[in-house]
């Protein structure tokens, strides 16, 4: 059998290309189209990669001129898919003529169903030979399993993820236009609504004039270090907000060399290992060591594609059983990160 397998990034597609060939495949590009092809149990494959998206949703343009067309008429206009890259569809269209199957092997998630679906239905795939590739990680264990039990495309999955390109293209069409138009900044100087952003900004104005209208407080707190751990006590009325009390205090213990522990607690506490990281978590743990959101995701994308980590932009905590976590620390041995994994591998 000859198959045609689609992915969602050129490395995901080097990446699947590589484990199921045993690392000897073979490329060849056209008009800036690269088709990676090999040999797996008896079948031939060709693996083309899309960039994302290749289709595009909008408006039709007559909608574009700004002063034909108001706010009210985006609401019901009708809404059009345009082709982004019709060099990577024609390649897909003309491999499709002579393959028994094609294989979505985008990324497991909503958007990723839709961007196989959109691709094989605008290319007029015959939907009888569409299949579709889940995994989670790009291991080799999971991939191969993946290829080993294909199953059919979920559509109602596609369809959410459109659902949401459409609300996100009218919410953010429709009321971008109304406001601009209001408040007269048109041009370059639109003023841009969008269903996720005007609620961040609504939150970050708010944080602003907060700060803006706080007024400090000066307080003074009392506290010692005791014994070679250094361990910090403080004093139970912290913080004051009378400096003259404060200092008072201070100059009462700050000749005292030793003090006297009157009461003391012991009790047993659980502490259970760390959650998996969700897209959010990942981002706010990275930025408290200065990695931008941008670049952590971008990492984290390089991270999956080589086969180190699970699918980072979910908002599941759950390790796949499936991603092999031994053979990613075994992996792992053999980078800066040695001493950190042979620990965990000897627990």
């Amino acid at each position: 059998m000859r198959k045609l397998v689609i992915t969602e990034k050129a490395n995901a597609a080097r990446r699947i290309s590589t484990i199921l060939s045993n690392g000897k495949s073979t490329s060849k590009t056209t008009s800036g189209v690269t088709v990676i092809s090999f040999t797996h149990d008896g079948d031939d494959y060709d693996v083309v990669s899309l960039r994302g998206h290749i289709i595009e949703l909008d408006y039709p343009e007559e909608y574009n001129d700004w002063s034909a067309s108001s706010p009210v008429d985006l609401v019901y206009a009708p809404q059009v898919k345009t082709v982004r890259v019709k060099s990577i569809l024609n390649t897909i269209k003309s491999l499709m003529q002579n393959v028994d199957e094609i294989i979505i092997a985008t990324d497991f998630d909503r958007e990723g169903e839709l961007i196989g679906m959109e691709t094989v239905k605008c290319a007029e795939a015959d939907m009888d030979k569409v299949k579709r590739a889940r995994f989670s990680a790009l291991t080799k264990g999971e991939v191969e399993a993946a290829f080993s039990a294909l199953t059919l495309p979920d559509e109602r999955l596609a369809q959410a993820a459109e659902a949401r390109q459409i609300v996100d293209l009218s919410w953010g069409a429709v009321l971008t236009r109304l406001i601009s138009l209001s408040s007269g900044q048109v041009g370059k100087n639109f003023m841009s609504v969008g269903r996720v952003q005007s609620p961040t900004l609504k939150l970050l104005v708010d944080r602003h004039e907060e700060i803006e209208k706080f007024e400090p407080v000066p307080y003074w707190k009392v506290s010692g270090r005791f014994g070679m751990l250094a361990f910090e006590g403080n004093h139970k009325d912290n913080p004051f907000w009378d400096k003259e009390v404060a200092d008072s205090i201070h100059a009462k213990c700050s000749e005292v060399k030793k003090g006297t522990v009157t009461l003391y607690e012991t009790s047993m506490k659980e502490e259970y290992k760390p959650a998996p990281f969700d897209t959010t978590q990942l981002q706010v743990e990275a930025n408290k060591i200065g990695i931008p959101p941008a670049t952590t995701m971008k990492i984290a994308e390089d991270l999956y594609t080589g086969g180190y980590i699970s699918y980072p932009r979910t908002e599941n905590t759950e390790y796949p059983k499936s991603l092999g976590l031994r053979s990613v620390l075994e992996t792992l041995r053999e980078s800066d990160f040695k001493k950190e994994a042979e620990e965990i591998l000897a627990q």
